[in-house]
């Protein structure tokens, strides 16, 4: 190379190199600072993550705790309430009008007496005002008297022999089972018991809670 204001071509050269030393020094210096900045944000955004996700794990953990709970608490109030259910017949069956009107039929029934059952029962549902209907039937499973006696749907006269409560009373023990009612078409929960005399199984006593009932019950619990 030809010198130039004084410098040698050997000069120059040896000045080039180092300067092309320095630039590739530079550039590896440069590279390794991104990446260590890269790794600096890495590291930054996943504690911040660490950060925001812990209090979200925590809630999610607290709602499913709290969920779990109040489900045990709607379980165990629908389980009191159908205990609840399960004794109404049973403590209606041992009302003596009751087997007196099985064991006399039509004569009892179609006197004061027997309305005065109707009645009894009537206000058997009233004063609980949580079931639906409540009604005594013979062993051939015929209605011979119920709270609605005196109401359109009347459960009165109508059978119920093909019921599965009715079956399981009528040998002498706790019948229950969820059906479409025969008179009114609305489904619902039915309790049952046997109506004994002498230790004798003369009647069947039942009770129904209607669907909306038990979605009354539901919307309470929660």
């Amino acid at each position: 190379w030809p010198a130039h204001n004084g410098f040698k071509a050997s000069e120059i050269g040896c000045n080039m190199k180092i300067l092309q030393k320095y630039h590739q020094s530079w550039l590896r210096f440069d590279l390794l600072f991104t990446v260590a900045l890269l790794c600096i944000a890495v590291i930054a955004w996943t504690e911040s993550g660490m950060h925001v996700n812990q209090p979200l794990a925590q809630a999610v953990e607290l709602a499913r705790d709290r969920a779990e709970h109040d489900a045990a608490d709607i379980a165990l109030g629908l389980q009191r309430n159908l205990s609840l259910l399960r004794g109404i017949p049973s403590t209606v069956a041992h009302t003596r009008q009751v087997a007196d009107a099985l064991e006399a039929r039509n004569p009892y029934l179609q006197s004061q007496a027997g309305v005065a059952l109707n009645r009894l029962l009537g206000n058997a549902v009233a004063d609980l005002n949580a079931v639906s209907v409540l009604w005594v039937m013979d062993l051939q499973g015929t209605c011979i008297a119920a709270s609605n006696a005196d109401k359109a749907e009347s459960f009165v006269g109508t059978r119920y022999a093909d019921r599965d409560y009715f079956k399981s009373a009528a040998q002498g023990l706790a019948g229950q089972q969820f059906a479409i009612g025969k008179k009114t078409g609305i489904p619902g929960l039915f309790f049952s018991t046997p109506v004994l005399r002498n230790e004798k199984v003369v009647g069947v006593m039942a009770v129904k809670v209607d669907l909306p009932f038990l979605s009354l019950w539901l919307s309470q619990a929660n």
